[in-house]
């Protein structure tokens, strides 16, 4: 069964604002690229569970306003 990464990008920010990781690491794959505007980052899972738990220190909330999928990086 083949999930639409649009579909996939909403599950990942549910998990997010939630903060149940333990899900996200179920489905991660072993290298994660992030890009944010003109800054890109690549995690190994080890890194980016790391990164998370750093950032869970801050109360936050997840709201995504567009999501749309784009075929270029």
């Amino acid at each position: 069964m083949k999930i639409e990464s649009v579909e996939i990008a909403k599950h990942y920010f549910k998990i997010l604002d939630n903060s149940d990781y333990s899900e996200m690491f179920d489905w991660f794959p072993d290298r994660l690229t992030t890009i944010e505007v003109a800054y890109k980052q690549a995690y190994t899972k080890t890194d980016y569970w790391k990164f998370l738990n750093w950032d869970s220190v801050w109360t936050r909330t997840m709201k995504y306003l567009k999501l749309s999928k784009r075929t270029e990086l």
